[in-house]
């Protein structure tokens, strides 16, 4: 289904030729999605980097010396 107005409406200012992005709810809300699956991403990210970062020297080393 198509809108009655164009993807550009004008805002009802005297005197100013102002436009404001007309967007579809469903649209913007794939969009939030989206933005916010991006941020979730990016804090998985950085935590596991921190918890890498983290690690103890004996656990690091757990891996490269064999066992006695």
């Amino acid at each position: 289904m198509s809108s009655p107005y164009g993807s550009m409406d004008t805002i009802n200012n005297a005197g100013h030729n102002a436009y404001k992005l007309v967007i579809d709810p469903h649209v913007a809300t794939a969009i939030w999605a989206i933005v916010l699956a991006v941020a979730c991403a990016l804090v998985m990210i950085i935590a596991e980097m921190v918890k890498r970062r983290n690690v103890p020297a004996k656990a690091k080393q757990r891996g490269k010396t064999p066992p006695r």
